[in-house]
């Protein structure tokens, strides 16, 4: 993508995803980068572990209280986003294929067209199931399968770009979110 320079963060609290987390609005500029349209499947991670270069995930009972919504290894889910992994797993992927974990800047930079002023990634509609693999809708769990869907099956909730599952599927992980406030971040 290329760099630019967007107002991070919200003020907007009628927005579901927006929270105290997420102020103030600042500027930040972000150089040119890459990002993967999708997030990682099963089956690429799978590869990974082949290599020798990311771990097997096992799911210890500790780390993952309820391993039965994790993809890995289900059969029929190789298409599926990975999750159950830590931080540091998914950055031994992004290693291994040569990059690594996006920036919270960066991504949201991605997740808004290119740091547009877009409240979602397909822009200002509603959220609904049309868009997005959503956990919940009408009481209804995982748009009516009550797990992950397979990577880019809502291609209406694009990017511009055609970056798919920015919003929905799974959450992704950043090596550098601030939780509290932006105090600190990066500009």
């Amino acid at each position: 993508l290329d760099g630019g320079t967007f107002l991070q963060g919200s003020v907007d609290f009628s927005i579901p995803w927006v929270n105290y987390d997420e102020t103030p609005a600042h500027n930040v500029t972000v150089p040119s980068f890459q990002m993967m349209k999708t997030e990682v499947t099963c089956a690429q991670y799978a590869q990974c572990v082949l290599d020798g270069a990311c771990e097997e995930l096992l799911l210890a009972i500790p780390d993952y209280p309820d391993a039965s919504n994790c993809n890995w290894l289900v059969w029929g889910r190789n298409e599926h986003p990975v999750n159950c992994l830590n931080v540091y797993e998914a950055g031994a992927y992004c290693a291994w294929l040569g990059g690594r974990l996006p920036s919270e800047s960066e991504w949201e930079y991605a997740a808004r067209s290119r740091g547009k002023d877009n409240e979602y990634p397909w822009g200002a509609d509603t959220p609904s199931c049309d868009y997005a693999v959503m956990y919940s809708v009408d009481g209804v769990g995982g748009c009516g399968t009550g797990h992950t869907w397979p990577v880019c099956s809502k291609p209406l909730g694009n990017t511009e770009q055609g970056l798919c599952d920015m919003a929905g599927n799974l959450m992704e992980w950043m090596p550098d979110c601030f939780y509290a406030d932006y105090n600190g971040a990066p500009t």
